[in-house]
């Protein structure tokens, strides 16, 4: 007798030996310990380098605010200086008989500087300390600008004495100074040592200071002059040695020149 068999049908599909899913690729792209190590070097140089570049560029940023610092405190001393000369003979009788001038110069004994042909100045300031303000009572007193060695930071600086006050240093880097005069008995032309009618002759005071900056430039090459040439004819020689360091070339100097008229004049020569 024949019989039929009937195969069930599966839920699984009419072949259960056919996988639901197709299978994936068991091998997956990644970074091997090789790639990451050769990653984490490169990664490291870059860095190196940057840093490199970013202190090269801060070391330069901070001389060049070192220095811009250094021409600022002399350009506020210069103005103080140059106050200090408008004023000169505040209250004096400067037409009398024996009348001292309240403008004078002298060679500098606190800083000589070989490297001038002619030595630095000292430039001494009288004018009447009297409260009361009577011209015929006179208490003088002596402002005296030089340069000296700061003790402080030990770098050369425009020194200020007034009286027997202690001295005020005002700006780090003062190498040397000079003084001239222009008198009214020759218009156009400067003395070295003052005007021949004393101050009633004199119109006004010229004042020049050279200054270094405290920092040498980057590059340690040099970027300033060989000489400076004051008003004066005075030459100032940039020496081969900063205290047995850098080239003082690779510093930055600086010649500041101003004229400074006279106040008091008008005032003594109408008593």
């Amino acid at each position: 007798m024949y019989r039929k068999v009937i195969k069930p049908v599966s839920s699984w599909g009419t072949d259960m030996t056919r996988p639901l899913h197709k299978s994936v690729n068991s091998k997956q792209a990644g970074f091997g310990l090789i790639e990451l190590m050769v990653g984490m070097l490169i990664s490291l140089l870059v860095a190196v380098a940057a840093y490199a570049v970013f202190k090269a560029s801060a070391t330069t940023a901070r001389r060049v605010v070192e220095t811009e610092a250094t021409w600022h405190d002399a350009e506020l001393a210069l103005m103080s200086l140059t106050q200090n000369i408008a004023n000169a003979g505040y209250m004096m009788n400067l037409t009398a008989a024996g009348a001292i001038n309240p403008v004078q110069v002298a060679n500098s004994a606190t800083w000589p500087d070989a490297n001038l042909n002619t030595s630095s100045e000292r430039l001494t300031l009288t004018s009447n300390g009297n409260v009361t303000g009577n011209p015929l009572t006179v208490i003088l007193v002596n402002s005296i600008w030089d340069i000296a060695l700061n003790p402080v930071t030990g770098n050369p600086s425009l020194q200020w004495t007034n009286g027997a006050a202690a001295p005020v240093y005002y700006a780090d880097g003062v190498l040397a100074m000079r003084f001239q005069f222009s008198c009214t008995s020759a218009p156009g032309a400067y003395q070295s040592t003052g005007c021949p009618g004393g101050i009633t002759d004199m119109k006004s005071v010229q004042v020049a200071l050279l200054v270094r900056g405290l920092q040498p430039d980057p590059s340690g090459q040099p970027v300033s002059a060989a000489s400076y040439v004051f008003p004066d004819g005075s030459i100032y020689t940039v020496p081969a040695s900063c205290s047995g360091q850098l080239d003082c070339l690779a510093y930055r100097h600086q010649l500041f020149v101003t004229e400074v008229p006279l106040r008091n004049v008008n005032w003594a020569n109408n008593l």
